[in-house]
């Protein structure tokens, strides 16, 4: 589906090879990354940094191509921000709360794939991915930045959870800590729901585009009407199955039920625009 008022950019062939290829690269080392150990092909760290390097930068090249003024610069930014927090990591890579340069990259990383590869794109509404954006922000700010909910479990419950360095990073694996599941699968499920979030959100972008505006009922539309923020909620989701915390849980809540109302609405809009096309013919 799409909005008629939306404005967007047309992309040429080799932007579009770019993004996608780039957003492929990303995705595969992210999913090999966290889920390789399940399946023994495990690429290894550096891997995986170089392999989202390289793919980010394709991103960032093909959308830059055709992009506004404005756009090239925050793209600019993004680009360079994206290489120096990975150049960081692998310079050195021992965690503890309060690296910035773990909170870019992911923050970045995830946002490229939200957004199919940085918006814009044609007839797709930015707006429509400012809840899920901040959703993103909050949840590495947590996991990465400041563990609020590590301090607020430590407080209500009185517990002993470690909050500097990487155990506490691992102790806010609360179905790990719980005795639910193990590290190893809860990495591997969820990276395979975000994996699979992603890829609707990819084939929901590339449809949209080959519709050129006009209403799509095609290609994966043909099956599900909205893959989109289907994919937003699936990602999303499949983040709170490794790092569960209380901000994250109840924008998610939130983010869900918006996505769930924007649907129902657009479905009504799309329905009325048929309607009337319809009747003038």
């Amino acid at each position: 589906m799409v909005n008629e008022d939306a404005a967007g950019v047309i992309l040429g062939t080799l932007p579009r090879v770019l993004i996608y290829l780039g957003l492929g690269m990303m995705l595969v080392s992210f999913f090999l990354f966290y889920a390789g150990h399940m399946i023994r092909l495990y690429p290894g760290r550096e891997a995986f940094l170089i392999a989202s390097l390289i793919g980010f930068q394709a991103v960032v090249i093909g959308r830059f191509i055709h992009a506004k003024p404005m756009e090239r610069i925050l793209l600019g930014v993004a680009g360079a921000s994206f290489t120096g927090a990975t150049i960081s990591l692998l310079l050195y890579p021992a965690f503890s709360f309060g690296r910035w340069d773990y909170f870019i990259f992911m923050t970045l990383l995830f946002l490229a794939f939200i957004t199919a590869g940085l918006l814009p794109i044609w007839k797709v509404r930015p707006q429509d991915y400012g809840i899920a954006g901040a959703f993103i922000v909050s949840f590495f700010f947590e996991m990465f930045g400041f563990p609020l909910s590590l301090y607020l479990i430590n407080t209500i419950f009185g517990t002993g959870f470690p909050t500097v360095g990487r155990a506490g990073l691992e102790k806010a694996h609360l179905w790990v800590t719980l005795g639910i599941t193990d590290s190893v699968t809860a990495h591997f499920l969820s990276a395979l729901i975000i994996s699979v979030g992603v890829a609707l959100l990819i084939v929901g972008h590339a449809t949209l585009y080959a519709g050129r505006g006009k209403v799509v009922d095609w290609g994966i539309y043909r099956y599900m009407k909205h893959p989109q923020y289907t994919g937003i909620v699936i990602i999303t989701g499949g983040m709170l199955i490794e790092y569960p915390t209380i901000p994250a849980f109840a924008m998610w809540l939130a983010l869900t039920m918006m996505y769930v109302v924007k649907a129902r609405r657009e479905t009504r809009e799309l329905l009325t625009h048929v309607q009337k096309d319809a009747q003038h013919q």
